[in-house]
């Protein structure tokens, strides 16, 4: 995972080096909301958590944007679900641990639809990128005596598409609402979920 976080940065700032120097950057920033859709074991025991995440964009022309984008998703366990499989459902087990969290480095084309409708733009993009998906270590405790269940963690390429609109605010700050579905190609069977996210682009 630390290899996964120095590669986005790295990457970033190089992209973020060169938009600079064509004066063609967009920054971005956002929090939201990411539902779990698949597989059944995804959408059985983690309910929908939060993203927060930020990018780097450059302008190919009026129309057309390349982005770097990082993303950070967190899932809630649901224990009430987990101690009911497990056949400890109504003891008064407590349990601690199991949350779920994503971190998604892509590369994504976003196409504008409409140059302007009153400084509103709505956009497609869609992309490809590389995922690792981490699930923390349950502890299930009950009459003094503590039964653990490892979590997990995988890496794994994904793509990724969606819509938004873009809301201008001013010639260089512009807010935008976005929804998507991502899907990584995990071990098995791929792990999907839909990210909704609103946020803010600064361009510099």
């Amino acid at each position: 995972m630390k290899k996964l976080f120095v590669l986005s940065f790295v990457v970033i700032l190089c992209i973020s080096g060169f938009a600079q120097s064509a004066r063609n950057i967009e920054i971005y920033l956002n929090s939201g909301v990411s539902i779990p859709s698949s597989p059944e074991e995804f959408t059985e025991y983690w309910s929908t958590g939060f993203n927060a995440g930020g990018g780097v964009g450059y302008k190919f022309s009026n129309m057309v944007i390349g982005v770097a984008y990082f993303d950070y998703n967190s899932f809630t366990f649901d224990e009430d679900e987990f101690l009911q499989d497990i056949g400890a459902g109504g003891t008064g087990a407590q349990i601690e641990g199991g949350a779920a969290s994503l971190i998604s480095f892509q590369g994504n084309v976003k196409l504008y639809l409409v140059q302007n409708i009153r400084s509103v733009f709505p956009y497609l993009r869609a992309g490809f990128g590389f995922m690792n998906l981490s699930t923390d270590d349950v502890s299930v405790f009950f009459a003094g005596v503590r039964n653990s269940y490892e979590g997990d963690s995988e890496s794994a390429f994904a793509v990724n598409f969606g819509a938004g609109l873009d809301v201008s605010l001013s010639p260089t700050v512009k807010l935008f609402f976005e929804g998507g579905y991502n899907l990584a190609f995990t071990e098995n069977e791929s792990t999907g979920y839909i990210p909704v996210k609103a946020g803010v682009g600064i361009l510099l």
